[in-house]
């Protein structure tokens, strides 16, 4: 069962720190205190606070790469490389392009037998900041986006948000926050030290494939630096 947990909790964080970082403005006193440092490591910082109104726990995680914004953007929208930064990714595809500010994409996470795999379907959200050239990258699912699929198990309720800050000389802060119910009927104290787990191996995994050179090349024309 924590084999199992720990596979799915993993999925959640694709999409789940410091305070909240909004596009414009300064972060209020009450979104900082909002947020508790819950694990600090290898230079990835992992956050939590309460979901909305309910008892479960959104994640936020938060480190310094050196990359750029198109590299960073450019792996995001890498639907091929998705497998290689999330563990027990099974498919993930870019399934609809509206333009290159917004994007729908499909995943699906493997679960040990008997449980179903798990499918995300999300629409993604790309702004840019004209004066700050901060990028943010809102993600929402649209569970009936698709007809649903044969021994897959759809997730619902789900949402998140790239954020990746210009910080010079070739640094940039990357803020990675995402929320997904589980679903599973399990205490928290199994499923919160996964979940944190996780979100900060995700982001850590991350910025390993920034350093590769086919996306530190990368300058993508909408994208400011």
């Amino acid at each position: 069962m924590t084999k199992l947990l720990a596979i799915l909790l993993v999925f959640t964080n694709h999409f789940a720190s410091t305070p909240s970082y909004p596009l414009h403005g300064n972060n209020s006193a009450t979104t900082f205190k909002a947020w508790k440092l819950i694990k600090n490591k290898e230079g990835v910082s992992v956050y939590a606070r309460k979901y909305k109104n309910t008892n479960h726990r959104e994640l936020k995680a938060i480190a310094v790469f050196k990359a750029s914004l198109s590299s960073l953007v450019a792996i995001i929208k890498d639907d091929a490389s998705v497998p290689q930064w999330i563990n027990r990714m099974k498919l993930f595809q870019n399934i609809h392009t509206v333009s290159n500010q917004q994007w729908y994409t499909y995943a699906e996470i493997s679960l040990p037998f008997p449980y179903y795999n798990r499918d995300l379907i999300s629409l993604n959200t790309l702004k840019q900041n004209n004066d700050n050239h901060i990028v943010v990258i809102d993600i929402e699912s649209k569970p009936n986006y698709l007809p649903k699929k044969r021994k897959k198990v759809r997730m619902k309720n789900a949402e998140g948000q790239w954020r990746f800050k210009p910080l010079g000389n070739g640094k940039t802060l990357v803020s990675y926050q995402f929320y997904a119910e589980p679903n599973l009927g399990l205490p928290a104290w199994i499923i919160n030290p996964l979940a944190t787990k996780g979100v900060w191996n995700t982001l850590k995994q991350f910025r390993e494939m920034a350093k590769k050179p086919k996306y530190q090349q990368i300058k993508l024309p909408y994208i400011s630096q």
